[in-house]
């Protein structure tokens, strides 16, 4: 089989070396199959990536959304037992500091 530049050299001699370049150029370029076929691996691709990553991202967000809720609550109920909390026994309690 003769390479893509001599099989155009004999149409593209007379014009002179842009016009070869044309037509190499459209020689090399895919066929409407072969385009066909990479817009559906593409596609297929991403549908795939689409299926998985998907899921992951909605079990990350309530991953995170759970521990955001558990450091809250653990963060309320810890202060509510701090000095001057709401479950404090104790009622108007100063520190005197003695020097």
């Amino acid at each position: 089989m003769p390479r893509l530049t001599e099989t155009y050299t004999v149409f593209s001699n007379a014009a002179g070396d842009g016009a070869r370049r044309v037509f190499v150029s459209i020689g090399r370029r895919p066929s409407f199959l072969a385009r066909a076929c990479m817009f559906l691996v593409a596609a297929l691709v991403f549908g795939v990536a689409l299926v998985v990553l998907i899921p992951i991202m909605l079990f990350g967000v309530f991953l995170l959304g759970s521990l955001w809720l558990y450091v809250s609550i653990r963060s309320l109920f810890r202060r509510a037992g701090d000095p001057n909390g709401v479950l404090d026994p104790r009622r108007n309690v100063r520190v005197i500091e003695r020097d």
